[in-house]
């Protein structure tokens, strides 16, 4: 089964358990539910030959719907696929639904609900970053967390040959040899990668502007923990500060950041794990101190793989 199916049951259930305010039941209830979510999205990925993109997007129709459609799960999976295939493909029609995937609901039905959820959509835009974060943490929670054997990490599409889109990756840390070495990783899991490095937060500020005034959407942010600052490399300051400064800072002539598409993956990469955790509270999506992740050192090839896919969906 591919993550990205995976990641959907995961963040669906969520949903799905947290509007019915049941606090009755445990883990096992999440996962029997993530598992069922699973299932139905994998036969969906599968049988419209959809990519990692339109499976993605589909998330981000289907949020929503949980609630507007009296938790009825599939239904509202049914339709916020509709959605994104018809959002991302030409030629993509309700009827391909029934015909290819599931017939379990009829035409009529599914064209109703449509008009509802997206006006529903329209409504809540408002929420798409606290939606992205929760499909981002629930693939991240998949692919680094509660790894499973045998899981697609690879190749996030499903057509033969096709990859991830290359990425634009801003790498902080005070060490040199960290710097290379991710640099390494970036670029031999993703060849096509764009890497850039900094070594202070001002150097950091300055390489976040710039690519911000060039119109240029960074990715993914790996930080490290203990930084230096300039002009006094005596001073420490950590990645929590880097974080929140390079979000604060705008460089002169920029264009408006739009909240969905300027929300990169920032991931701090640390040996002090327990100390990172102690320092920022976690709010309710996950994030804290403006880091959506903590990854213990050494990285990886494959954890670099699966921060990449989750930071270009």
């Amino acid at each position: 089964m591919h993550n990205l199916s995976r990641a959907t049951g995961l963040a669906l259930a969520r949903l799905v358990i947290g509007s019915n305010n049941d606090t009755s039941g445990g883990s096992d209830d999440l996962d029997e539910l993530a598992d069922q979510i699973a299932e139905f999205a994998e036969e969906a990925r599968l049988c419209l030959k959809l990519d990692g993109a339109v499976m993605c997007n589909a998330v981000m129709f289907t949020q929503p719907l949980i609630d507007l459609f009296s938790n009825h799960w599939r239904f509202a999976l049914v339709v916020g696929v509709c959605l994104s295939a018809k959002y991302s493909l030409e030629g993509f029609f309700i009827g391909d639904i029934i015909e290819h995937w599931t017939d379990e609901f009829p035409l009529n039905s599914l064209i109703t609900a449509e008009r509802l959820a997206f006006r529903r959509y329209l409504e809540t835009m408002d929420n798409m970053e606290l939606r992205q974060r929760t499909f981002r943490n629930a693939l991240l929670s998949v692919v680094i967390e509660e790894p499973v054997p045998g899981a697609e990490i690879e190749e996030p599409a499903t057509v033969p040959g096709e990859s991830i889109r290359p990425p634009n990756v801003l790498i902080v840390d005070d060490s040199g040899r960290a710097r290379e070495l991710h640099r390494a990783l970036v670029l031999a899991a993703c060849p096509g990668a764009t890497v850039l490095a900094a070594s202070t937060i001002q150097e950091a500020i300055s390489q976040w502007n710039m690519t911000d005034h060039n119109h240029m959407q960074i990715d993914l942010v790996l930080l490290d923990y203990n930084m230096t600052s300039d002009p006094d490399p005596a001073d420490e300051v950590t990645g929590f500060d880097v974080a929140k400064a390079i979000f604060e800072s705008r460089a002169p002539g920029s264009a408006p950041r739009p909240t969905f598409t300027y929300l990169p993956l920032v991931v701090m990469v640390t040996a002090h794990a327990e100390r990172a955790i102690s320092v920022e509270p976690v709010d309710a999506t996950g994030i804290f101190g403006g880091c959506s992740a903590l990854v213990a050192k050494p990285l990886n090839t494959t954890m670099v793989r699966a921060l990449i896919e989750a930071s270009v969906i």
